[in-house]
């Protein structure tokens, strides 16, 4: 049987920020075997909605499979996670079409497009600065929009009774409800009232 020979040092004037010591063929193994797999059918490029969107701010899940194989080498020196983000890695939507349709079963918004944005946090290139001020919001305030208008949730009573109810519900509004459609909800519940339905509001 014949093995790659395990180059253990190289000299650090050869390549900048080279490890000293480069793991083998069995110790790589594992971290490429979800990358390789890929047989470059295209049909996660085919099927991608970012793609179509915006190709010039999108490359494709196939050439990120590649740059994700690139960055899970440790004998890899390029700062593959700067690349990807300008190569569009915190445009894709996470759909799972990619995912959905490949014929190996490639894992790609997990394996690829996931690992790819932690690699460009920790070279500090990422996220974008909407994405920052969207998680700031959702830490320091618990929902995924801003307060604009007086919420839903101050303008309604804690139960929107009938006389003689058929039935009873409870109406969760959720963020957008709450903090953006409030006249969505005020009418959800005038159509649960009509139709003899008491509505608790928690």
């Amino acid at each position: 049987r014949i093995e790659p020979y395990p180059i253990r040092k190289l000299p650090k004037r050869s390549i900048p920020d080279q490890p000293e010591a480069i793991p083998n063929y069995p110790q790589l193994e594992p971290l490429w075997r979800k990358y390789t797999s890929c047989i470059e059918c295209q049909i996660c490029f085919s099927v991608c909605p970012a793609i179509e969107i915006a190709p010039d701010e999108f490359l494709g899940p196939s050439i990120f499979l590649q740059l994700a194989r690139l960055a899970s080498d440790p004998r890899d020196v390029r700062k593959r996670g700067e690349q990807a983000f300008h190569d569009g890695v915190f445009n894709c939507p996470i759909c799972g079409r990619c995912g959905y349709f490949c014929p190996r079963d490639i894992e790609v918004p997990k394996y690829v497009i996931e690992s790819l944005r932690q690699v460009s946090i920790k070279e500090g290139v990422g996220p974008y600065e909407p994405h920052i001020r969207f998680a700031n919001s959702v830490m320091d305030t618990g929902r995924v929009v801003g307060k604009i208008d007086k919420p839903l949730l101050e303008q309604i009573p804690e139960w929107s009774t009938v006389k003689n109810p058929k039935d009873r519900v409870a109406f969760f509004t959720g963020c957008l409800r709450d903090y953006r459609l409030q006249e969505s909800g005020k009418a959800t519940i005038r159509v649960l009232n009509k139709q003899g339905v008491d509505v608790y509001t928690p």
